[in-house]
């Protein structure tokens, strides 16, 4: 940081530079100091991506999700595949009560790249408010990219499983409770709901 700062001393509009000093700044705790270094680096250089996310990343670390959000969606718009970007629009949307819009965009991370470990903890931490938001279809998309790097927890293949029982895939809702049971066989809630998924499709096995 110490170097950073004299050479903006000598270069004193290197927007670059802000950005890094920004930073590091962040990664120290300094949120009030990586805020007014990353805004003079939007400044001075406003169509850069990754500085308006850094700067939307600080902002929800201040509890502002609106000003973040204005940040993050600029960020996006200048570069629509900033994975990080999209992310941390996800938690600026969620927290501004936008949560349809949050579910898309971790969905459009994961198209992008599936693989970070990252992407799968915040997204992991995001479903709980999509459920309640019944974005059921949403919430299906979301486990099944997870499912394809790790195991999904038992209570996360029951609310997945019930997804499916909201949009009526009944086939797929009862492969899935089967699973569930198997893991915890006296599961009440699940066997009720496995029985109601049979009814509806006329199979009582």
């Amino acid at each position: 940081l110490e170097a950073i700062n004299k050479y903006i001393e000598h270069q004193p509009d290197d927007s670059a530079a802000w950005t890094q000093k920004g930073r590091l700044e962040f990664e120290m705790g300094n949120l009030e100091e990586a805020l007014e270094s990353t805004k003079k680096s939007v400044y001075l250089f406003q169509y850069s991506s990754a500085a308006l996310n850094n700067l939307g990343a600080i902002y929800l670390e201040l509890d502002n999700p609106n000003d973040a959000k204005t940040c993050l969606l600029r960020a996006v718009e200048i570069a629509p595949d900033n994975n990080g970007a999209l992310m941390n629009l996800a938690n600026a949307l969620a927290e501004t009560n936008d949560i349809s819009e949050s579910a898309q965009c971790i969905i459009r991370c994961f198209e992008l790249t599936f693989a970070k470990k990252e992407l799968i903890i915040n997204a992991r931490n995001l479903i709980p408010k999509y459920l309640k938001h019944r974005l059921f279809k949403n919430v299906i998309e979301i486990y099944n990219f997870i499912r394809k790097q790790e195991q999904l927890t038992a209570n996360e293949v029951f609310n997945l499983a019930m997804c499916y029982y909201e949009t009526q895939n009944f086939a797929k809702a009862i492969e899935l409770f089967k699973i569930v049971l198997k893991q915890n066989p006296s599961d009440k809630e699940t066997i009720i709901n496995l029985a109601n998924a049979y009814a509806y499709c006329n199979d009582f096995e």
